[in-house]
């Protein structure tokens, strides 16, 4: 954490990012694999998983009936219980936490979305967020013995559901909550993250086959490989192929740019599982490195706080990183 001189390389910070946050599976490998490759991580959590079924119509979306949404609410207390240990967990160890809204809301599901929200009813989703967060906290001593560490008014951080959204709506409103970051922005390759509006915006990073854009998000490569089908035979190819990908994106900016690469994926069990330890093997391999640090966007946060506008706009007056993946039958 220092003020880098112009002319001098930046660091090459790699942010692994994870939606949703429920699956309690997928919160150990990530951990276990964290910690053994020098690397922390961000989430951002789902706010239905802090609510039990049975009072899932506390929740009022915007423009939705009372209960609706798109992901499942806690269907237990000991299915609440397992994710706060992990929670205190994660936050031990150095991990974030940020804001994936509450209900996950998105096109062709439901009467409003965030696509459609205005600045206010982003607001009421964010507030909902927090106090469905808080409660869950209140509850912690009684559900797992110890206090929860994560203080839910001091998240930092929000990626919007399906990555959908009105940015004149929806930053006015993280700006007047004290979010510090953006990351529901697609990049055009990989960028330097840019300061607008109050918020510093990490647009997701993308590559290119055959000239197709695909983000660096578990889902998108998916449908490349092989267009969302569930398959789970052909999940060891899918993952080697996954993690080529990081690879070859991780050393391309290595050598160019230096931009933050943001890998964004979910705790998911797509096609038989392929991409999670993809991501883990990528880790595991990519965060030891000397000159790769995998922190939390928070820490690029503070780390981007540091530099000077002049060194920041030499760095993003760089190249930005338009990746051509070789295909192999994508």
């Amino acid at each position: 954490m220092r003020r880098f001189t112009t002319g001098e390389r930046p660091p090459q910070f790699v942010i692994f990012s994870f939606d949703g946050g429920g699956y309690a599976d997928r919160w150990r490998l990530f951990l276990d694999t964290a910690k053994a490759s020098q690397a922390t991580f961000t989430v951002f959590m789902t706010g239905t998983y802090f609510v039990p079924e049975a009072s899932r119509t506390d929740y009022t979306p915007p423009g939705n009936e009372p209960g609706k949404a798109d992901v499942a609410f806690s269907k237990s207390d000991e299915q609440l219980a397992t994710l706060l240990t992990n929670l205190n967990r994660a936050v031990n160890e150095g991990h974030e936490l940020g804001s994936h809204a509450v209900g996950h809301l998105c096109k062709g599901t439901s009467n409003e979305v965030g696509a459609t929200w205005t600045a206010t009813q982003w607001g009421k989703e964010l507030d909902q967020f927090t106090s469905l967060f808080q409660r869950a906290k209140d509850r912690a001593p009684e559900l797992i013995g110890e206090p929860l560490l994560a203080d839910p008014n001091t998240v930092e951080g929000f990626r919007a559901p399906c990555l959908e959204y009105n940015r004149e709506a929806l930053i006015p409103a993280l700006a007047d909550r004290g979010y510090r970051y953006d990351s529901s922005a697609i990049a055009t390759g990989v960028e330097w993250p840019t300061h607008d509006d109050g918020l510093w915006e990490f647009p997701i990073s993308t590559v290119y086959f055959n000239g197709d854009r695909t983000l660096t998000l578990d889902y998108n490569l998916w449908l490349r490989f092989n267009g969302g089908k569930d398959r789970p035979e052909v999940a060891p190819a899918m993952r080697a192929r996954t993690t080529e990908v990081y690879d070859t994106v991780l050393a391309s900016v290595l050598a160019g740019n230096r931009a933050p690469l943001v890998i964004a994926n979910h705790f998911n069990n797509w096609s038989g599982n392929a991409f999670n330890p993809a991501t883990a093997d990528f880790m595991a391999d990519a965060c030891p490195r000397p000159d790769v640090q995998c922190v939390p966007f928070t820490v690029v946060v503070d780390w981007l706080e540091l530099q000077t506008p002049d060194y920041l706009n030499n760095m993003r007056a760089e190249p930005t990183g338009h990746i051509d993946i070789p295909t192999n039958g994508d």
